[in-house]
């Protein structure tokens, strides 16, 4: 007797108009498969999600003028800055998948869930 094939369920999200967190902790939750009746937290779910035009998403103005990314290359005067506009229009695809990373629980799963996330 040959086992049986996984389903791979495919969830297509539109980010058109749509909030920066609010949209990122929907994507988390269907990475997860919270969505799905045989939900169990400790295996990864068999779905696929695709986010169509990140570009197009709505941004608050807290957001775009507060946050503020910083790190230091360790040499005199290396500090580094970035606000978070800066960041999102120089790769809107890494931002999103930061965030989306950031609400996935803190264990094994992370990036193998993290690898069901595609951005189109």
């Amino acid at each position: 007797m040959a086992p049986k094939a996984k389903k791979i369920e495919t969830v297509i999200v539109e980010a058109k108009d749509g909030s920066f967190g609010r949209l990122a902790s929907v994507v988390a939750g269907y990475l997860q498969g919270k969505h799905l009746a045989p939900y169990k937290r400790h295996t990864p779910a068999e779905v696929i999600v695709k986010v169509q035009n990140i570009r197009q998403i709505h941004l608050t103005r807290p957001l775009i003028e507060q946050k503020v990314y910083k790190w230091s290359t360790m040499r005199p005067g290396g500090l580094k800055e970035m606000t978070f506009r800066e960041k999102f229009e120089k790769n809107p695809e890494q931002t999103f998948r930061k965030a989306v990373f950031h609400m996935l629980p803190q264990n094994k799963l992370r990036n193998v869930l993290l690898k069901h996330l595609i951005i189109v």
